[in-house]
């Protein structure tokens, strides 16, 4: 199964609170990817950074350009982010740009290899899996997400268990 790292567990890991080289090595029987979009957000913050901060970022960033594969922003994918774009408004909920970039992609992955979810950090953050609940068609084509466990982050919600990758 192919599982798409969202960007901010890269941000934690970044920021010292999350080892996912660690992470990674415990999970090694899973395929693990980055959206471009993913990508992009994290070279965004190495070009925010201040001057003390942007080389450490930067080899950061590009550790784990090594580490993982970039699945790209298709003809296809462009399709499905139309879809669940469409979808997503006729619902009356939408999600972040980015957030939706990724579950495009994550979809749009899905579609011709069977599997891919999306891991990322935020158990309150509104996905396109929860935005589009019931018998809706987007329902049925959204991606499911898998919650990085590591330490508690400030904007989550106490006592809320985060679902571990098994």
């Amino acid at each position: 199964m192919a599982i798409l790292i969202d960007a901010d567990v890269l941000i934690e890991a970044e920021r010292g609170r999350f080892d996912i080289f660690e992470w990674l090595g415990r999970h090694s029987e899973e395929e693990f990817m980055l959206s471009a979009i993913t990508l992009a957000e994290l070279w965004h913050g190495v070009e925010r950074s201040t001057a003390a901060h942007r080389e450490r970022r930067e080899r950061f960033v590009e550790r784990i350009a090594e580490t993982f594969e970039v699945v790209p922003y298709t003809e296809d994918t462009a399709r499905v982010h139309a879809r669940l774009w469409a979808e997503l408004e006729k619902l009356g909920g939408m999600v972040g740009t980015h957030d939706l970039l990724v579950a495009a992609t994550a979809t749009a992955r899905r579609s011709s290899t069977g599997r891919c979810v999306v891991a990322d950090s935020m158990a309150t953050r509104p996905t396109v899996n929860s935005k589009a609940t019931g018998d809706t068609p987007t329902s049925a084509i959204c991606v499911r997400r898998v919650i990085v466990a590591h330490p508690p982050h400030p904007r989550r919600t106490p006592n809320r268990p985060s679902a571990v990758v098994r």
